[in-house]
Order: C-alpha cells, then structure tokens, then sequence
C-alpha cells in the first residue's frame, strides 16, 4: 500500500509512455495488484517493491534503492 507521503495519482502513471514507466504488475489473487519496478512522474522516480515505495530526485537512486531488494529496475527479481 501507498502511505500518504509516497501518495502518486495513479491516472498519471496509466497515461505514461512505456519509455517513462519500468514496472510490472503483480496479481495477488484477492482482486488487488502490487507494483514492483520504477516509474517517473513529474521528474521524480518512484521505486515500488511490492509492499512499499519511495520517491527519489534521479533513476540511480531509485536503482540503487531497489536493489537492497533484490530487484531491478523493471520489477524483476535479482538471483541472489
């Protein structure tokens, strides 16, 4: 779930060129969708684990966040 202070408009990510957005979407099997991977909104790059998100000034540090995850960029897992 998204806290108020990630809070993103969804709408804009919908709308956003597939250049822009470097996520995948995972069903849980409850009618709900997780995000995992990194999207960019308003010049600012959101990472999505999965359970929680965060929002960062450029790409690397949304990489390098997500990384401690073990997960790329585009929402894949990373073999550890």
């Amino acid at each position: 779930m998204i806290s108020s202070i990630d809070q993103i408009d969804i709408d804009d990510i919908l709308y956003q060129s597939e250049r822009e957005m470097d996520m995948q979407t995972q069903a849980n099997g409850n009618n709900e969708t997780s995000l995992r991977g990194i999207c960019e909104l308003h010049g600012k790059f959101t990472a999505h684990t999965g359970t929680s998100s965060k929002t960062f000034k450029t790409r690397e540090g949304a990489v390098k966040w997500l990384s401690k995850f073990w997960i790329d960029a585009n929402g894949d897992r990373i073999p550890h």
